[in-house]
């Protein structure tokens, strides 16, 4: 054991197994124990070992004082170190104090154990069994498994089992199986259950989640014959140890054993080894390759490795690997078992730091700063990064709040350290102080950054001192048979060597440093739609950069730059806002944060799956101040997390969660934290509420729902009340609670429910009760009191009670709805003098509802008409001639498939569309109506004071090309063309060289249209190619258009390659266009070349490409 390292000792055994191995110490002869002392006093030094115990207060100053004094402290101190535990330790110091036979005996108590351990369990094989190579060999695993090498590992798993879940299985005799299912926890004493010659197992894990703690339990836990009993050799090969050469040799495996100690393995023993090995063929020998990942370069290529692997070398030996999830190596389909090892549960951690502080104050205030530390509490189940949090604590006597902070303090602590133990006092507290007082460190960071960029863990050859390591390396020496040196070194975890790398950076110039994430950062998309920021390899290294203080002003615009040109603010993986908002939350970096969300100003919207990034986005809007309104649209436990970490908003005024779906008692659970949320907000003005009850509910279950969320919904609007303006509410609740409650919310102006079956009595009750409202949505599929009650008599009681509200503005009715509701809301609606939005539902307008509608129209008040499905009644014609007259500024119209209209009726809708001058917004959907297209697209082309247009689903009949070449001079800003192939005839469809045409009429010499949308569902059957002339032109074309800021073609059935590819090589020369999508076939996806070339002539430009085929995208 080096006399560098830091030791920790842990309980040994049970009681009854330490008193048979004590009542064991005759069989130890004087000479055995003359020979072995003089062994081990050759191979452990004693002067310095003795201090550091001391420092270390593995042992008492008392204790200090008799080894110190006594003539025979060597002996004294060796025995201490082979008795294993702290209470053995005493018993010998004691001992001294009585007579000299009874410390003897003592004494040689505690070599016998060690004895024991490493030869005395080992039988002589009459096949030439090699036993004192072996037993030296088993000596080294139980030192490796006690003694470690550094303070940041630790045998943890003394006391806590290392937990592994079961991946797959392959390859399995007779169809043999251990485990049922994936992710059933698996004892790992239990691996090797199973009947086969040779076996083979991949543990795989995060770095530092304890695999190499596992590795020394396994060949600690065979020295004691508890682990792997059926074989007659373990042979622990480190990886990392092995020559960088691709010629290795099997003695290279056996040297490895011993790699990263000062025990020294003679050649003879390998020889030995290596000749039992050879000579079985493997049989009875369990190779574990510990850190297959951290093979060396030139060491990849050996044939040996792969060999072995493979089984084409040492057939019969076993084979345990443990690699990171990255390095496999192909190995699955070799593989019996593939399991996967897990960090630290909650548990784990309690258990942990209550074994790392014996005093129960320091273990409690350790729990609880934990408790408060989400970030750090988050990467607490890596056992490295726990104890560096509680060696961090135990000095500081408190937690950092971020990782950054934590691994500063953990850097600033070894500083002082180190010039303590040179009898130097001083101050370290940031990164410049560290630069100051250790010269070296930035040379060690540039290694760690050097390491991220060219994905490595394992260093060669640092021309350093050890003393300029700071014990912030896991430092390994190996020999070869030459006897040559080889050291080799890793940080102490890869989270924290993407640390060191962020300091490298931060230390350069803002210049030097805005060079290199200019190299590093990506800006785009990748091919699922999810936005990358940086490339992998530099994203935590940014994070820690994030964390390590104030960015450059031209830096911290280069960040943001993204974010100015986003169509929506939203926090998605759509957006760079999640990428962000995670980084800045673990970063702990508020101003960041604050300047990031200034973007979505105050409106914040989450859109995200699963619940990976809510706690970084509920800090980053705790952080926010000027937030008025908070959209989740987010699953249940998503929503619950978010909550419960979000105090009181001061400027929140609307609170919208959508799709709440109630399942299970923890969901209603859910709900009483989203209620204690919203009750402490205290200017909510508006609240939208949408629950989804699960179909698997039977009508007990489903009745208990209803009421739990009616008591949350009348919890929540009884304490706003009297603030309370607009309530949306969707979902099965109870009716009568929450109605009586609405009534008490004298301020609302906007009401829009969906309470399931509803009776006119409600409705009317509301808007008598509620009299300063100013617009109803209603929406529901069932009526209840239709069939008791005479319909006339409902419809007028509602028209009355609607048309007695003259505050209604909007009046909105949507899906199924009983005909006598809709006929009495709808007619009451058209009677409100001040009505300015109106939208009826899917075929709502009927033959006697027409003419209050024309009534509603030509009092010049409707602003706003939206018909769903509209049937074909005759009076509809009329109602398109009171259009045209109209002040309608917005109408959307659909028409309902497969029905014959009558023939005035198309030439009604080109009049209603051409002559009304105060039209600026007109959306048409008319698939399946035969005749109407033609006449739409005339009307469009009359009307001079449109600005939007959308035509989706139309069928194409030629007029396609009138209204490209109207667009061109008329005065839209953002047109929609949709067209689907005909109903009447098949041949007739709009072809690639079409969309061509449309595209180039469109926006040739137009210095008006900002937005165009192009959509063809054509049959490829039917394609026609393009013509390069017409791809030149569509190229410069949109090349030299100045207004177009938006290009969306959905063409997924086409090939058209040529066509895309003149979109693209345009859009590269178009400094305007800043979106353009385009949906093609798998097929017809352009070159990755010239997409690259695109990105970086137009750096701005947001390019989605998606290939679809049967639904599926890439």
């Amino acid at each position: 054991v080096s006399p560098r390292s830091n030791l920790v000792m842990f309980k040994r055994s049970t009681k009854k197994h330490r008193e048979k191995r004590m009542s064991s110490s005759n069989k130890m002869s004087p000479k055995e124990l003359s020979e072995l002392q003089e062994r081990l006093e050759r191979e452990f030094p004693t002067e310095s070992l003795l201090a550091k115990l001391t420092e270390e207060k593995i042992i008492s100053q008392y204790e200090f004082q008799e080894i110190s004094g006594s003539d025979e402290k060597n002996t004294l101190l060796l025995g201490f170190m082979k008795s294993k535990t702290q209470q053995d330790a005493r018993r010998v110091v004691a001992m001294l104090n009585k007579s000299e036979e009874e410390a003897t005996r003592s004494l040689a108590i505690a070599f016998q154990r060690y004895y024991e351990l490493v030869a005395g369990l080992v039988p002589v094989s009459s096949e030439g069994y090699p036993t004192d190579s072996v037993s030296k060999l088993l000596g080294i695993y139980n030192i490796l498994a006690v003694l470690e090498q550094s303070w940041m590992s630790s045998p943890w798993m003394d006391f806590i089992d290392p937990q592994i879940v079961f991946k797959s299985e392959h390859n399995m005799p007779d169809g043999e199986s251990l485990f049922s299912e994936p992710g059933e926890a698996v004892s790992y004493a239990r691996i090797l259950d199973f009947n086969s010659d040779k076996k083979m197992i991949l543990i795989e894990g995060k770095p530092g989640i304890g695999k190499s703690t596992l590795v020394r339990k396994m060949c600690k836990e065979f020295a004691e014959r508890k682990f792997a009993n059926e074989f007659s050799l373990v042979l622990r090969v480190v990886i990392r140890g092995l020559p960088s050469t691709p010629y290795l040799h099997l003695q290279d495996l056996v040297r490895s054993a011993a790699c990263g100690t000062d025990i020294k393995v003679d050649e003879g023993s390998v020889t030995e080894i290596t000749k039992y090995i050879k000579g079985r063929n493997g049989n009875g020998v369990l190779l574990i390759f510990d850190g297959l990942n951290e093979i060396p370069e030139n060491a990849k290529q050996s044939v040996l490795i792969k060999e072995i692997l493979h089984g084409n070398q040492l057939p019969g030996a076993s084979l345990i690997i443990t690699s990171t999830p990255q390095e496999r190596w192909a190995l699955h389909s070799a593989v019996n078992l593939h399991l996967e090892m897990l960090g630290f549960q909650d548990k784990h951690v309690d258990l942990y730091v209550s074994k790392y502080f014996m005093d129960p104050e320091k273990n409690q205030n350790m729990l609880s700063e934990l408790s408060k530390q989400h970030r750090i509490r988050s990467i607490c189940n890596i056992p490295q990064i726990l104890q560096a949090a509680c060696f961090v604590f135990q000095e500081e006597g408190k937690i950092p709040l971020t990782a950054t902070r934590l691994f500063l303090s953990l850097v600033c602590l070894s500083v002082k350290s180190f010039f303590k133990d040179r009898g130097q006092q001083v101050d370290c507290y940031d990164l410049s102080d560290i630069c100051r007082l250790c010269p070296n460190f930035t040379k060690l960071c540039n290694q760690a950054l050097d390491g991220v960029l060219q994905g490595k863990t394992v260093f060669e050859n640092l021309d350093l001192p050890n003393a300029d390591y700071l014990g912030l390396v896991d430092l390994t020496s190996s020999k070869s048979a030459q006897g040559d040196s080889k050291a080799t070194f890793s940080f102490l975890h890869p989270m924290f060597q993407a640390f060191l790398a962020a300091c490298s950076i931060k230390i350069l110039s803002e210049a030097e440093q805005l060079q290199f994430w200019l190299k590093h950062f990506l800006f785009r998309f990748s091919k699922s739609g999810s936005f990358q920021l940086t490339d992998g390899s530099c994203k935590l290294v940014f994070l820690f950069f994030c964390g390590l203080g104030v960015m450059g002003e031209k830096l911290d615009q280069l960040v943001m730059e993204p974010l100015e040109f986003m169509p929506e603010s939203v926090i998605s993986e759509k957006t760079p806002f999640l990428q962000l908002c995670s980084i800045v939350s673990k970063a702990g970096n508020a101003d960041l944060c604050q300047r990031i969300l200034s973007f979505c100003g105050p409106t914040i919207e989450v859109k995200i799956e699963g619940k990976g990034h809510v706690s970084d986005i509920a800090w980053c809007v705790n952080q926010h101040k000027g937030i008025k309104v908070l959209k989740l649209p987010l699953p249940m436990e998503s929503v619950g997390i978010f909550v419960k970490q979000l105090p009181a908003i001061s400027c929140l005024e609307s609170a919208e969660f959508a799709d709440l779906f109630c399942e299970t008692s923890e969901d209603i659970d859910t709900l009483e934290q989203v209620a204690e949320f919203l009750k402490r907000q205290q200017k909510l003005k508006r609240v939208k509420l949408k629950f989804v009850l699960s179909k698997k509910f039977n009508e007990r279950q489903l009745s208990k729902a209803r009421r739990d969320l009616s008591k949350f919904v009348i919890d929540v609007l009884s304490v706003h009340s009297s603030k309370l303006e607009d309530v949306v509410l969707f979902g099965l609740l109870a009716r009568e609670p929450v109605i009586e409650c609405l009534l008490n919310c004298q301020q609302l102006k906007l009401l829009s429910l969906q309470l399931g079956p509803l009776t006119h009595l409600y409705v009317a009750k509301l808007l008598n009760g509620i009299r300063g409202l100013k617009s109803l949505e209603l929406l529901t599929a069932n009526f209840s009191d239709s069939v008791e009650q005479d319909e006339i008599v409902v419809a007028r009681d509602l028209e009355n009670c609607v048309e007695n509200h003259p505050s209604l503005e909007e009046v909105s009715l949507t899906l199924e709805c009983n005909p006598a509701f809709v006929k009495g809301i709808a007619k009451g609606a058209c009677k409100l003098p001040h009505l300015k939005k109106l939208r009826l539902g899917l075929r709502f307008l009927t033959e006697d509802l027409v003419p209050c509608l024309i009534d509603c129209i030509k009092k010049n008040t409707l602003k706003v008409l939206h018909i769903d499905e509209l049937k074909p009644v005759p009076k509809s014609i009329d109602l398109f001639f009171a259009i045209q007259e109209s002040q309608v500024e917005d109408l959307s119209c659909s028409f309902y498939v497969g029905q014959h209209y009558p023939n005035d009726l198309p030439p009604a809708i080109e009049q209603g569309i051409g002559r009304n001058q105060a039209m600026k917004k007109l959306a048409i959907n008319c698939v399946g109506a035969p005749g109407l297209t033609g006449h739409i697209l005339k009307g469009i082309i009359d009307n001079r004071s449109l600005e939007e247009v959308a035509c989706r689903n139309c069928d194409f009949d030629g007029m396609v090309f009138e209204l490209a070449k109207f667009l061109r001079k008329s005065t839209i800003r953002k047109a929609e063309i949709g067209v689907v192939q005909s109903m009447i005839s098949a041949s007739k469809c709009l072809n690639s060289r079409e969309i061509a045409q449309v595209i180039l009429e469109c926006i040739s010499e137009n210095n008006v249209l900002e937005e165009l949308f192009i959509s063809s569902n054509t049959k490829p059957e039917m394609l026609i190619d393009e013509t390069k002339d017409t791809l030149s032109a569509v190229q410069k074309a949109l090349s030299r258009n100045t207004t177009l800021q938006s290009l969306v073609i959905r063409c997924g059935k086409m090939r058209w390659s040529g066509l895309a590819n003149a979109i693209l090589v345009g859009a590269k020369e178009n400094k305007t266009l800043k979106h353009l999508r385009l949906l093609t076939r798998p097929d017809t996806i352009p070159s990755p070349d010239l997409v690259e070339s695109v990105r970086k002539a137009n750096p701005k430009l947001r390019l989605m490409i998606k290939a679809g085929d049967q639904g599926k995208y890439v």
